[in-house]
């Protein structure tokens, strides 16, 4: 599997059909989440389709594009940990990252703080522990949380972005899976037309999200439109990155 271009559709569902026969096979027990915020608990897989998208679970057949995150707690964490992620298919992105702290932005949530097991297609396996005190003894609770990208609307490394570029406001429609490439094409098109018609190779750019949140910062016109996501900097530290989902931009426009 190269990691010098991006995968075939082929390749992608081999990922997947890895990793969730890992959890199938290994019996592992989760809580479930879908797009929306609806939790289950305690669900294991029973079997999956991945050309149909599509995962049999004990708490019902959930569509792939649905779902927000699959999450391993207390013995289960463990398990996971011993059982299952050494077994994990190769990493398909963010290599250089593993083991590394990564700020989540689920949609219309603040940022997480997680650390970097893998990055596959269309999801992240992240993890977090913390010190419990229960009387004079401490207790240390590991989680594992299966992300799907439909659900964040960006993610940092290292340490989350400047609040003074962030605004928040009210939610203006849901990710939605698929729908969002024909938008995207347009989007990425006016974000070109601008660099060109300013003859600028970078731009002071807003982005609003479906979320509300509106994030502010510097787009340079080779690095910042490429793949998934816009890249933005911070003004002060252009070392300071956020990356915002195409499927969460709801508009943009050029601070003058």
């Amino acid at each position: 599997m190269s990691r010098k271009r991006g995968l075939t559709d082929e390749e992608k569902l081999k990922v997947e059909s890895s990793f969730y026969s890992l959890l199938r096979d290994g019996k592992f027990v989760f809580d479930l989440e879908v797009l929306g915020g609806k939790r289950y608990g305690d669900v294991f897989l029973v079997g999956f389709s991945v050309p149909k998208r599509l995962l049999l679970t004990s708490a019902g057949s959930f569509s792939v594009a649905d779902l927000a995150k699959l999450e391993f707690k207390g013995r289960e964490a463990v398990r996971f940990y011993k059982e299952a992620v050494p077994k994990l298919p190769e990493l398909t992105c963010l290599f250089a990252f593993k083991d590394k702290p990564v700020f989540v932005y689920p949609y219309g949530r603040e940022p997480e703080k997680w650390f970097l097991v893998g990055c596959y297609p269309y999801f992240y396996v992240l993890h977090r522990s913390e010190l419990l005190k229960r009387g004079r003894k401490k207790l240390r609770l590991h989680t594992y949380s299966v992300v799907y990208k439909i659900s964040l609307s960006a993610f940092t490394l290292f340490a989350p972005y400047r609040k003074e570029l962030v605004s928040l406001g009210e939610p203006i429609r849901g990710h939605e899976a698929g729908v969002w490439r024909g938008e995207l094409k347009e989007t990425t098109k006016m974000v070109l037309e601008e660099f060109k018609e300013r003859k600028k190779s970078k731009l002071l750019i807003t982005v609003a999200l479906k979320d509300g949140r509106e994030i502010t910062g510097i787009m340079r016109r080779r690095t910042g439109v490429k793949g998934f996501f816009y890249a933005l900097s911070d003004p002060e530290d252009e070392k300071a990155k956020v990356f915002i989902f195409k499927h969460a931009v709801d508009d943009f426009w050029v601070e003058e």
